[in-house]
């Protein structure tokens, strides 16, 4: 296949004025170069650019100016350009850094890079200057780089995600060095020569307190990377920390991976009835060695007090599998660990204004609203709304008051979150669940019953439905608001198709703010009548589908079984491993179910 541009221009359409007189010159020499004019974030449209773009292109020209790094889409577009041409060998022989800068302290790339930044300081006004440096790409094109387009070294589109795609945050910011040495911890081996980093290949673990970005980057790094992982992305959930502080046993634990491994495999196309956990891997690793494509295992939230014997269960089950665990604890020594640390001030910065430009007396507030915060990326997110309707300093001020319940919050996060810093991350947090109103409550009230995990919309409609007497219609309205309204706070985070997630110190606070239990016990019957309805389908294969986005709410409920409507819930959970033919899981779950069945029925 022969490439349609030589070159892929990644580059800030901010910067479009000082790169076009470079691209007229390198075209003039009969340079193809392919331009995306548009200014673009999500998800979607980047690997729409990356997929048709990129794929075709013998090469990336990356405008690397100081505004470089503050866009998703250039970061996505570099990062794939590095995997598919890591699949050649030496990826520096198709990326071509043009820095535009008096220096290169805003360039993150594998150190070895460095040497080869193509200097762009006099463009604007040396004539010169500009075809001496399109001489020296078109040489670099002539003599170093491929004939060949990306494409055809390694799929440029996205690789397939099991459970289900991750969506990222266009709002996420900041980790781009910590991003690449993630990437060389885990492809070490591969990847030592460029990046400077060892240790044991194949697994790496990202620590670092509640709330600062742990999964979050884990997931961007799955999308920005992804094309060094075309066996697919697969993301279990280790359920490490809970909001209400109970501890889960180690078997209840056990189940919770067992289910989701089964759903994976069945995901894989595995016929998975009847087959045991060994079996169950056994088939798995015959399937990825079938395919042979290198993949990524992420792991979000290992508890802390998981052994280092137990942490075995919890790998890649196949050798060309990269394993990504996430864990407030660095108690794993002998995995290779990066401490994720605080946003840089002006990392944080940006994302408490929203990139939005500022004079010297908001900038020096909103500095200071972020030190208080510790720079911390949850709590700095959720202060983003009190800025955007208190506006700077009113923010300031009521941060910097202190009553008993903020004091008290911040005994509770205790070891949670960055020492000295509890007091106004608390107080930022209970001022946000403060200013709801009590749709948003009662959304929020609900996700503290159910597990740490996406939560369908249906499943919050309905149980708004269920809590407050209304007709699904009027509740569909009224739950739609709640969620507008809790995801531009911050409160909550978009799961994609009409999910939402909570974080599990908004939860607490949560449950901390409303001081009685009352409402979650009510709120726990309604989820329970809830789901108890909707798993009354579990004895038809052909509705699994469907239910899938559900079991993990119906299985954090019925595990915790205290009352008749609970533990049945947790018969239908078990009727449903049945049906699938996860035996060994709809046995333990019936056998739980007759433990916690209450003894006068």
């Amino acid at each position: 296949m022969s490439a349609s541009n030589d070159l892929f221009l990644s580059y800030r359409r901010a910067d479009k004025f000082s790169v076009e007189p470079l691209l007229a010159v390198l075209r003039a020499r009969g340079v193809r170069v392919w331009q995306d004019a548009r200014e673009v974030d999500d998800s979607a449209s980047i690997q729409q650019a990356v997929g048709t773009g990129l794929s075709g292109a013998r090469a990336l020209l990356a405008w690397y100016s100081a505004q470089y790094n503050e866009s998703r889409a250039c970061q996505w577009e570099l990062t794939a350009a590095y995997c598919a041409a890591q699949a050649d060998g030496d990826p520096r022989r198709r990326i071509l850094i043009v820095n535009p800068e008096p220096h290169s302290s805003h360039v993150h790339l594998p150190e070895l890079f460095d040497q080869l930044h193509l200097n762009a300081q006099r463009l604007l006004d040396d004539p010169c200057a500009i075809n001496e440096l399109a001489e020296r790409i078109c040489v670099v094109l002539r003599d170093q780089v491929p004939a060949t387009p990306m494409g055809e070294l390694r799929a440029l589109m996205p690789p397939h995600w099991l459970p289900t795609m991750g969506t990222g945050s266009t709002r996420f910011v900041g980790r781009l060095p910590q991003m690449w040495e993630l990437h060389g911890k885990l492809l070490a081996g591969q990847a030592a020569m460029l990046t400077g980093t060892g240790g044991k290949p194949g697994v790496a673990l990202v620590s670092g307190a509640g709330g600062i970005g742990k999964s979050l980057m884990a997931e961007e790094y799955a999308l920005r990377f992804g094309a060094a992982y075309p066996g697919g992305v697969f993301w279990i959930r280790a359920y490490g920390h809970t909001d209400d502080g109970t501890a889960m046993s180690p078997a209840q634990r056990a189940n919770l991976r067992e289910a989701q491994l089964l759903d994976i495999a069945m995901g894989m196309g595995i016929d998975a009835r009847d087959l045991k956990p060994a079996q169950l891997r056994a088939a798995m690793v015959h399937q990825l060695d079938q395919k042979g494509q290198p993949f990524l295992w992420v792991v979000d939230d290992l508890p802390s007090e998981l052994g280092t014997e137990a942490l075995g269960a919890w790998l890649a089950p196949h050798a060309l599998g990269r394993t990504l665990f996430t864990a407030r604890t660095r108690r794993f020594s002998h995995v290779p660990t990066l401490h994720l640390p605080q946003l840089k001030p002006f990392e944080a910065r940006g994302l408490l204004t929203r990139g939005r430009p500022l004079s010297s007396d908001d900038a020096r507030i909103a500095d200071k609203i972020c030190s208080v915060l510790g720079h911390h990326a949850l709590a700095v997110d959720v202060t983003a709304a009190l800025v955007a309707r208190r506006g700077l300093d009113d923010t300031l001020k009521a941060l910097d008051r202190t009553d008993q319940d903020v004091l008290d919050l911040a005994a509770q996060f205790g070891e949670s979150l960055p020492n000295g810093h509890q007091r106004h991350i608390a107080a930022t947090f209970l001022a946000s669940i403060r200013q709801l109103d009590e749709p948003e409550r009662d959304l929020l009230r609900m996700a503290t019953v159910l597990a740490a995990a996406p939560i369908p919309r249906p499943l919050l409609v309905r149980g708004v439905a269920a809590a407050q007497g209304l007709a699904e219609d009027k509740a569909s309205d009224r739950t739609d608001l709640a969620v507008d309204r809790l995801l531009s706070s911050s409160l909550a985070d978009d799961a994609g198709h009409g999910a939402i997630t909570v974080h599990t110190l908004v939860s607490r606070t949560m449950r901390f703010a409303d001081g009685s239990l009352d409402a979650f016990t009510s709120w726990r019957e309604h989820a329970v009548h809830v789901l108890t309805k909707e798993m009354s389908q579990a004895a038809d294969i052909r509705r699994h589908a469907n239910l899938q986005p559900w079991v993990e709410h119906a299985r954090e409920l019925g595990g915790n079984a205290d009352d008749l409507a609970a533990v049945n819930l947790l018969g239908l959970v078990a009727c449903y491993d049945l049906e699938r033919g996860a035996y060994f899981l709809a046995r333990s779950g019936f056998e739980q179910q007759l433990v916690s069945r209450p003894a006068d029925t």
